[in-house]
């Protein structure tokens, strides 16, 4: 294993990288999007009261896609930290892969 050469493309990684950031900035926007249809629909539920279930589906959707935002965030991050570890000769890649987003 001593001869094993550990090689990284650091732009493409970056790419990635600010890919899943970009990612993260949508799904945010969109959470954002359906927050403000939700705050009508409310109001439209107390009219209507089966539009309570569309509300309740649709709030399902924004907490998914807050969650799979930070992910994405989580993702750039690690790859960002990744390449700088890699500049800095730490090829074992262990010292941020695995925390997770609790």
């Amino acid at each position: 294993m001593a001869d094993q050469v550990v090689q990284m493309n650091y732009d493409e990684i970056q790419k990635v990288a600010d890919e899943f950031k970009d990612d993260a900035e949508q799904s945010r926007t969109v959470a954002k999007i359906l927050e403000g249809i939700i705050s009508v629909l409310k109001i439209v539920a107390k009219i209507i009261p089966f539009i309570q279930k569309l509300v309740n589906w649709m709030e399902g959707i924004k907490n998914a896609l807050e969650k799979l935002a930070k992910v994405e965030e989580e993702f750039s991050g690690d790859l960002e930290f990744a390449i700088k570890k890699h500049k800095e000769g730490d090829y074992a890649g262990m010292s941020r892969f695995g925390e997770g987003t609790a």
